[in-house]
């Protein structure tokens, strides 16, 4: 095996699941939970050791588990269910968005609840930290706030998923029956425009996107507000520069204390006024001086395809495990993926 390894690495999981960027459309891949196997005593059902190759059910996995929590703990084999295992990931030829699946209900709070068909069942690999695209009934198609963005999601069970990214505020009524689509990439080129869910009235105004936005300090951005539902109309067109960033907010140096309260729009105020475009933000240029001291490249930002060939490692528990190949928060993995000369899967 070793013979034909192409590439190989390590990380630490930060409960996620994780990309690997791999050539060469791996054939067989391990994946070595360091942290798990070092532990004594430690918690029941550690996986120490995972192993996918060419011909395994997507999304799935074997795996080695420390069974109890004790000194010398034995050792059993088992069977990650997908998609909580390895999926092969090719973001330049997956399709970009997957087929629709219904919804039979969306709760009205700043994180809504969309309640789902069997998510199993229909044969797409959501995970935590997916994005999806929601949209309603045609019957309501103009009073459905969340209708066409794009979200991030948190996976509840196989009939729940959450938007993670919070509102901010409610969307004023629930919805009933809809649809759900997995964006598999919304594009492949960095840095990308991005929906979003909540202003903050400061002088250092603070943006929060509906999907993690992947920018950085020292970009300057320009907002993109032009309907009236979303009420602090006084920053469309407005440019900003990065001064901070968490995953899913950035702060700028735009004071934003004298402007109107930003509204994530309601069911109502898009059903009473018609159109609506949905707030937006985008990267357009940098601030050299803060890139140059964050190391922001400040020539090729916008032309970096971002797409992989790889491998998803799911980080999710699953019956009798606590962690999958991507391991629980702070665990040290090491992994090694190879290519066969022959893939014989009759």
């Amino acid at each position: 095996m070793d013979g034909t390894i192409i590439t190989q690495g390590r990380f630490t999981a930060n409960g996620s699941n994780v990309n690997l960027a791999i050539p060469s459309n791996v054939d067989f891949m391990w994946v070595y939970n360091a942290t798990a196997i070092a532990t004594i005593g430690g918690a029941a059902d550690l996986g120490t050791t995972f192993y996918w190759q060419r011909g395994f059910p997507s999304g799935t996995a074997f795996a080695t588990v420390k069974l109890d929590t004790v000194a010398n703990d034995p050792l059993t084999m088992g069977v990650v269910p997908a998609p909580l295992g390895f999926t092969t990931l090719d973001q330049g030829n997956d399709p970009l968005i997957s087929a629709s699946v219904a919804t039979a209900a969306t709760s009205n709070n700043v994180n809504p609840a969309i309640t789902t068909s069997s998510i199993a069942a229909s044969g797409i690999a959501l995970k935590t930290g997916d994005v999806v695209r929601l949209s309603q009934s045609a019957a309501l198609l103009d009073r459905f706030a969340l209708n066409g963005i794009d979200f991030q999601i948190t996976v509840n069970n196989n009939l729940l998923f959450t938007i993670t990214n919070a509102l901010a505020n409610t969307v004023g009524a629930s919805a009933n029956a809809g649809f759900w689509r997995k964006v598999n990439v919304s594009s492949i080129f960095y840095p990308q425009y991005r929906f979003i869910v909540n202003i903050t009235r400061a002088a250092n105004a603070v943006v929060t996107t509906s999907v993690d936005h992947g920018y950085r300090v020292g970009q300057k951005v320009r907002f993109n507000l032009v309907s009236p539902q979303n009420a602090m109309t006084q920053i469309n067109q407005l440019t900003a520069t990065i001064n901070a960033v968490t995953a899913s907010t950035f702060t700028t140096d735009l004071d934003t204390s004298a402007f109107n309260a930003f509204v994530f729009p309601t069911n109502a105020t898009i059903g009473a006024n018609g159109d609506y475009t949905p707030a937006t933000v985008n990267v357009f240029g940098q601030n050299t001086a803060l890139s140059l001291a964050n190391n922001v490249d400040t020539l090729a930002d916008a032309v970096v395809n971002t797409s992989i060939i790889g491998m998803t490692l799911g980080g999710a528990a699953a019956a009798g495990l606590t962690a999958g190949p991507a391991g629980a928060i702070g665990d040290v993995m090491y992994w090694v993926a190879g290519k066969s000369y022959l893939v014989d899967n009759r």
